[in-house]
């Protein structure tokens, strides 16, 4: 087997293994509220956000938080 081979079967089997991870990890949209749950129209009743979204806003925070700085009793962002 040479070289351009070796890749080839290499690129074929990475990607049979991306394909089947990727079946896995699908996109998914979360729930705000669950059964009982009630808010004072706070939230429209099909509130729904993807796990994508609140990924993202975590990072948004972080980088935030990461931005501030605290001197005795006061924090500056």
């Amino acid at each position: 087997m040479n070289k351009f081979d070796r890749c080839i079967f290499i690129f074929f089997g990475f990607s049979i293994w991306v394909f089947v991870l990727a079946q896995f990890f699908v996109p998914s949209f979360v729930v705000a509220h669950h059964e009982g749950h009630k808010h004072s129209n706070l939230a429209d009743s099909d509130h729904s956000h993807s796990s994508s979204d609140i990924i993202s806003l975590r990072k948004d925070v972080r980088r935030i938080i990461e931005k501030c700085h605290v001197d005795e009793s006061v924090i500056s962002c």
